[in-house]
């Protein structure tokens, strides 16, 4: 995906060691997520710097709309991310292999890398957050809190029995 935004992009060049924070409002089209993500949401971004090595730890939460499971009705759910991201420049590669298998999320950078682009690993964590099962929401008793009427429908008084098959019940098999 090809932005011309650089809306999650951190300045590096130059920034001294020890810890630095940001809050980054970020339109969801802006990143690429899905058009159930209508509002802005706030990213915030605490940057560990050591003399080769950049920890990031980002924490959000978005809200997207999607059809209920259960009723079909557009629902809110909030999605919550909180990863970490570990980048390394290229003069640190005696300490991580990049064979290792316990070092498969640390990336390493070019020496001369002046930023860091973020904008695709927070639209993956938001975009992966999305709960499988979307629902209204259910009471203390499990109960749906469905606005629709269709779940009554669904848990409402057996159908009658159909006579058609009764035929087929007296057979032995």
């Amino acid at each position: 995906m090809k932005r011309k935004d650089k809306i999650l992009v951190l300045r590096i060049a130059g920034l001294s060691d020890g810890v630095h924070e940001y809050t980054v409002t970020v339109a969801p089209k802006a990143i690429g997520l899905s058009e159930s993500f209508r509002q802005p949401f706030d990213v915030n971004i605490v940057l560990e710097k050591t003399r080769r090595q950049f920890v990031l730890h980002v924490t959000s939460l978005a809200s997207g709309w999607f059809p209920c499971d259960r009723c079909l009705d557009e629902t809110e759910v909030r999605v919550e991310v909180d990863f970490w991201l570990v980048f390394m420049t290229t003069g640190d590669q005696h300490a991580i292999s990049s064979d290792d298998e316990d070092n498969k999320e640390v990336v390493l950078l070019p020496p001369n890398t002046h930023e860091i682009d973020i904008a695709e690993d927070v639209r993956q964590f938001i975009e992966l957050a999305v709960p499988l099962r979307k629902i209204c929401g259910e009471d203390n008793e499990g109960h749906p809190l469905c606005k629709s009427k269709v779940w009554e429908k669904w848990v409402g008084e057996p159908e009658t029995a159909d006579t058609r098959w009764d035929a087929l019940k007296k057979l032995k098999l």
